[in-house]
């Protein structure tokens, strides 16, 4: 027996078989623009994934999806374009499996509290940046969830203004294609923007200004949640490893000393939303 396991995200959906020895195989990765997305039918895209990958062997469907979650019911989903859903009831109806549903970011965090960093440090934040931004805070070992299970949500806090066009939600992916588009006036990806940084002056100076919104957001970690070390994930996180020396740099010249963060320290979980979900799933 073992787990069919979703993580469903703002660019792409990645489906994985997870055994009860939470080892995993990637099934397939699926571009999430080729479906119904801002709308409810997107739901009928997701349960038509599942049903082609179930099987007799899985326990449950575990999903990790880019939403604000609570309990079993969805407060807000820009994928679904609806609030006050109850997707774990939907999904459990149409295949007649045990299903839950949590917040990727937070299934993230419960991989990396069980399996990666977690086993080091009791006291860090995990820092998710690739279609948006969001920390989550562990403390004595203990996610804090906050009332809507929403806690962390701060990518709003992070706007530069560029050419008197002000980008709002620089640290992430769109973030960084936008500040590239006003500087140079091509839209291209963040992945892109990362891969041409030596050769391409208005990349560089792109990855200029994200890595002082970089140094900006661990200054504010810092006072806000004292941390002992700070967990990049994301795509965009985990691509910022050529960044870090220089923004650690910065980071410490203007942070007071008892504020300082022992490490920085990139994910090393591949799959980790999946891992999570199917840990929420076993409690």
């Amino acid at each position: 027996m073992g787990y069919l396991a979703l993580d469903i995200g703002g660019t792409k959906i990645e489906v994985c078989r997870i055994s009860q020895k939470l080892e995993i195989k990637l099934l397939e990765r699926i571009v999430t623009s080729q479906f119904s997305i801002g709308r409810l039918e997107f739901l009928n895209d997701v349960i038509k994934i599942i049903n082609s990958y179930v099987d007799s062997s899985d326990e449950a469907v575990c999903i990790s999806f880019n939403c604000i979650v609570r309990g079993n019911i969805i407060l807000a989903s820009s994928l679904l374009g609806g609030e006050n859903i109850d997707l774990e009831k939907i999904i459990s109806e149409q295949i007649s499996l045990p299903c839950v549903i949590k917040n990727d970011v937070l299934c993230q965090a419960m991989a990396e509290n069980r399996l990666g960093y977690g086993k080091k440090y009791q006291d860090y934040v995990l820092v998710n940046i690739g279609t948006g931004l969001r920390v989550v805070c562990i403390t004595s070992g203990k996610i804090l969830f906050g009332f809507n299970h929403a806690a962390g949500e701060i990518e709003d806090l992070f706007t530069v203004e560029i050419n008197r066009r002000k980008i709002e939600r620089c640290l992430s992916g769109s973030g960084i294609a936008n500040i590239y588009q006003a500087l140079g006036g091509k839209l291209i990806t963040a992945g892109e923007v990362f891969k041409n940084a030596s050769l391409d002056d208005v990349a560089w100076k792109t990855i200029n200004i994200f890595s002082q919104k970089m140094v900006d957001l661990l200054n504010l970690l810092s006072k806000f949640y004292n941390p002992q070390a700070i967990v990049l994930t994301g795509s965009v996180g985990k691509s910022t490893g050529i960044l870090l020396p220089q923004v650690i740099i910065k980071y410490r010249l203007g942070c007071l000393s008892y504020f300082h963060i022992e490490e920085i320290l990139v994910s090393k979980i591949e799959h980790a939303a999946c891992l999570g979900a199917v840990l929420a799933y076993l409690g």
